[in-house]
């Protein structure tokens, strides 16, 4: 499997004008949404060319699952914050 299937299908699923795509193919460019380059680089970042399609896949989901659990962190300690005051 090539990086550019995998930042497909995380393109398709964010759904917001295929900006993930875009920060792949112009990763210079400011294109205005800096989730979906996150996505990118973090799915960059961590992709091993040679390894098995499935286990691609499975760290792709990985990671995205950890970034979820911290922004999942993040907007509740800001929701504690709120409940302080």
């Amino acid at each position: 499997m090539k990086l550019e299937e995998i930042i497909r299908i995380a393109d398709v699923a964010y759904g917001c004008d295929q900006l993930v795509l875009a920060y792949f193919k112009e990763p210079e460019e400011k294109h205005g949404d800096g989730l979906a380059k996150f996505i990118c680089e973090e799915l960059q970042e961590t992709f091993v060319e040679d390894a098995k399609d499935e286990d691609q896949l499975v760290e792709a989901e990985r990671v995205m699952e950890s970034a979820a659990r911290q922004l999942s962190e993040v907007a509740t300690a800001f929701n504690d914050e709120i409940c302080k005051r």
